[in-house]
């Protein structure tokens, strides 16, 4: 009873914490800050989503002007672009008809344009309070499944890695963490890797797959399921045990999706046209390499705010991204070939994709942090060396987020280091530690026992 009480107290005060970071600008939620956040976004598309464009009335004009008043800064993939290639493309006179029924003006028919179907299960929860209140309901939600993480991470793995993970949440999400919904699909994968590593291979999958709809990045990690499931029976190939649980992550997936195009088929292609043409990030490792060759080689450099965020454009822009996508491709296939040698676990196999999908792509933003603390809490058992190593890495993420980011609002300020020059020390640290990695699990034997841990890469 001692120590329920004191995880009660540790949560809420870590709560506080994040609540503060992820809304210093906006604690007053009357405020014209408040209307500005992520949050506030995800008020609107919750309005929209249950009532239609009327529904806005409800709340600020400002503040949902993105949807009503979409700019090239705020890309939205609507019914009437979708009709539009449908016709050109010479689609059936009962396709076009049935997409132009799917007016966002309705209730149900209006989807957010980065994000799929199900985030609307977080979104709507909070949306249970009055519009007003909808930051604050959002932070609770979200706390909710901090506490989850940190019950199951206490249940299966000890108390330190539960408190391991609270220490890197806190260092590297203090400015994202409750203000933003990555906990959800955090909470998930986590979960999945849990049934997987008990050999719960239909929760397994269909954990995993939820996770994939509420965020594709956890749909990679599917490779990594399939191998530890697979390696687990010894019958024939085609026996339909060997393939129920990967066919129920086929089924939900194809379902859900079944259920959003049938809501809305431009908003459920929206996040895929979103994410593939978005440009380079100021925060990633392509970054710095465009930033690299900017001061080393002159190559000039020019900044635009778009999709949200703030990118850097070069001549050498779509060679970098080039370079990205293959590095991920083998990046994945050499994990995959050590988990299938048997040199790392799936909870690691799993970290080291996680890590090789924010390393290599074109946006690093400060909540991909997120998807990581529960796992590599797990994976090291809070052991000191990591939480050196990857804690280094979080702590700068969060200097360059908020504190960066925010300069002219603090007081410090001035004194704080150059943004570029502190995003390209945070990629290096990132490199290192992912680098070391590497070396390190490629030299062992084996992994120990099926179960992860910190003695598997020798900490």
């Amino acid at each position: 009873m001692r120590y329920f009480w004191l995880d009660i107290v540790l949560l809420l005060l870590v709560g506080a914490a994040l609540y503060y970071g992820s809304f210093w600008k906006s604690l007053d939620v009357h405020s014209a800050a408040a209307q500005q956040t992520d949050v506030a976004r995800y008020a609107c598309y919750t309005v929209t989503f249950w009532q239609g464009y009327a529904g806005l009335s409800e709340l600020p004009t400002q503040q949902c002007a993105f949807i009503t008043h979409p700019t090239s800064t705020t890309p939205i993939l609507s019914s009437i672009s979708v009709l539009k290639k449908l016709t050109a493309l010479g689609a059936p006179a009962w396709l076009t008809d049935f997409v132009a029924t799917q007016s966002p003006t309705q209730p149900l028919h209006a989807l957010p344009s980065e994000y799929p179907l199900i985030v609307m299960v977080p979104f709507s929860l909070a949306g249970l309070a009055p519009p007003i209140y909808y930051q604050l309901a959002f932070a609770v939600v979200m706390l909710v499944l901090m506490a989850m993480i940190y019950l199951v991470l206490l249940r299966f793995a000890g108390r330190w890695t539960a408190c391991a993970f609270l220490l890197l949440l806190l260092v590297g999400g203090w400015g994202t963490a409750l203000g933003r919904f990555d906990l959800f699909p955090a909470v998930l994968t986590l979960c999945a890797l849990l049934c997987a590593e008990r050999a719960r291979w239909n929760y397994a999958f269909a954990l995993l797959a939820l996770a994939a709809l509420s965020k594709i990045y956890p749909v990679l990690l599917v490779p990594a399921f399939l191998i530890a499931q697979q390696r687990e029976y010894t019958g024939k190939w085609f026996s339909w045990r060997r393939w129920l649980a990967p066919g129920l992550f086929l089924a939900l997936c194809i379902g859900v999706s079944a259920v959003s195009l049938l809501l809305s088929v431009a908003g459920t292609l929206a996040p895929l046209s979103y994410f593939g043409n978005r440009p380079i990030q100021v925060e990633s490792v392509s970054s710095s390499l465009l930033w690299l060759a900017h001061t080393l080689g002159g190559y000039p450099l020019t900044f635009g705010f778009s999709f949200g965020s703030r990118n850097m454009f070069s001549p050498l822009s779509s060679l970098v991204a080039t370079g990205g996508t293959v590095l991920l491709v083998v990046g994945l296939l050499y994990t995959l070939w050590l988990q299938w040698r048997g040199k790392i676990t799936l909870a690691l196999s799993s970290l080291l994709i996680l890590l090789i999908i924010i390393y290599t792509g074109k946006v690093f933003s400060a909540q991909y942090l997120i998807w990581i603390a529960p796992i590599i809490a797990y994976v090291s058992r809070g052991e000191r060396r990591w939480l050196l190593g990857w804690g280094s890495v979080s702590l700068v993420t969060t200097l360059i987020y908020p504190f960066l980011y925010e300069r002219p609002n603090f007081p410090f300020g001035p004194y704080l280091p150059d943004f570029y020059l502190t995003v390209f020390v945070r990629n290096a640290l990132f490199s290192i530690f992912l680098a070391t990695l590497f070396y390190v699990v490629s030299r062992r034997p084996a992994a120990f026992g099926k179960s992860s841990s910190a003695a598997e890469t020798g900490s």
